[in-house]
């Protein structure tokens, strides 16, 4: 939990010490109250609002306003969001406009027996880590500020747009389950999520992130940045070819970024006979995937993992850092009206059972219950009357 959180010129800014050991229970209601900051859906309570929109809006979608356009044009609320930080925590964005745990430190090893001073920064930082001018101002000075704490900021506007995501999410499961059309504005949200934060030009990112005017050099192998200049950034992985020139990290990239771009067709499992198209509406197959697909990589964003802690009954604890985790298992239990995880005895999955299981009772996930279930049960009972009265043994 960070120490400090204000508002500042439309965004959080927040600020962690090093040695803050602070943790808060995580409550059932967390994402029912992150939920209540998303915008508001009612034109007439954005006053800005033009009318000239509304009435186009209106006739496509019903009374309801964008993210993209509330905005431009709502109220930031930020009280409520402020205090909700200050309860909970903080998203940690970082220059991708989505939480830092995209990017997880790659482990070749057992991690030692420390903890790390600071969970939102991973692979990626959050928005104004490298900013030193803005560290000095949130008291984090000296030759080595790490030492002393880490601080950032997130616009106040990027919780709003998040929290009409989620609602999207869960009024697109609710139709799905009930096999009607999904509304349009609901897919209209989660296509404007994550939003634009930063400019694309290279010395304007560079002025947000390091709080300076800075002129980035263009760095990399000399064939390569000629042939981009020559050719275009278009031929960029597939039509390129690697050079003597090429250090390790740009032949890694492009044949990373080569294996990342292809895409197969989806599962029969969806019955979708194309490739999914631009609209949820489509057909409930193409729907469902695209759905499905949606949620996964929500996951991928907040990465929830098992840790083991073997001072309790049930060793293997599921886990998340940050506030953006925590957000998508209770959206994921929403999604399935479950509450809460487990893991399957028969093949060590986690899912979400149905109803609530007892400490020593052994449970299976939904195709373990049909195959491994009676396996295991006969299996008890033959060891619990093994040698009993009654009973022949061989």
């Amino acid at each position: 939990m960070p120490k400090y959180v204000a508002f500042e010129d439309g965004r959080l800014a927040w600020a962690f010490e090093r040695e803050s050991t602070r943790r808060v229970p995580v409550p059932r209601t967390l994402l029912k109250q992150f939920l209540d900051l998303r915008w508001p859906s009612d034109p007439n309570k954005i006053p800005s609002y033009p009318q000239e929109r509304y009435a186009a809006l209106y006739a496509a979608n019903g009374p309801y306003v964008p993210s993209n356009i509330a905005a431009k044009s709502a109220p930031l609320g930020e009280a409520a969001i402020l205090d909700f930080a200050r309860k909970y925590g903080v998203l940690a964005i970082c220059e991708h406009a989505v939480p830092t745990t995209h990017a997880p430190l790659a482990a070749v090893q057992p991690r030692w027996a420390g903890r790390r001073s600071y969970p939102e920064v991973t692979d990626c930082l959050p928005l104004g880590a490298m900013d030193e001018r803005f560290q000095a101002a949130m008291g984090f000075t000296g030759s080595n500020p790490s030492m002393q704490g880490l601080a950032g900021w997130e616009p106040v506007a990027y919780w709003r747009t998040t929290a009409t995501m989620f609602q999207a999410l869960l009024v697109i499961g609710f139709a799905l389950e009930q096999e009607v059309e999904v509304p349009r504005w609901a897919f209209s949200e989660v296509t404007v999520w994550p939003p634009h934060l930063l400019p694309d030009n290279p010395e304007l990112r560079a002025q947000i992130l390091l709080g300076q005017n800075r002129e980035l050099p263009s760095y990399g192998p000399p064939s390569l940045v000629e042939e981009l200049i020559r050719r275009g950034s278009a031929v960029w992985p597939y039509m390129i070819s690697p050079k003597n020139d090429w250090d390790w990290s740009t032949l890694t990239e492009l044949y990373r970024e080569r294996y990342l771009g292809e895409r197969t067709t989806p599962e029969p499992e969806f019955n979708v006979s194309a490739s999914p198209l631009a609209s949820w509406s489509t057909s409930t197959g193409t729907a469902r995937f695209m759905f499905d697909r949606y949620v996964g990589g929500l996951l991928d964003l907040a990465r929830p993992h098992l840790e083991f802690r073997s001072t309790r009954r049930r060793s293997a604890v599921l886990a998340v850092d940050g506030l953006f985790g925590a957000l998508i298992l209770q959206l994921l239990l929403r999604l399935h009206g479950s509450t809460g995880f487990a893991i399957c005895s028969g093949c060590g999955c986690v899912y979400t059972p149905g109803r609530k299981s007892a400490p020593q009772e052994v449970h299976y996930c939904e195709d373990c219950r049909t195959t491994t279930a009676s396996a295991d049960r006969q299996r008890r009972y033959r060891a619990s009357h093994q040698g009993k009265p009654g009973n022949v043994t061989h």
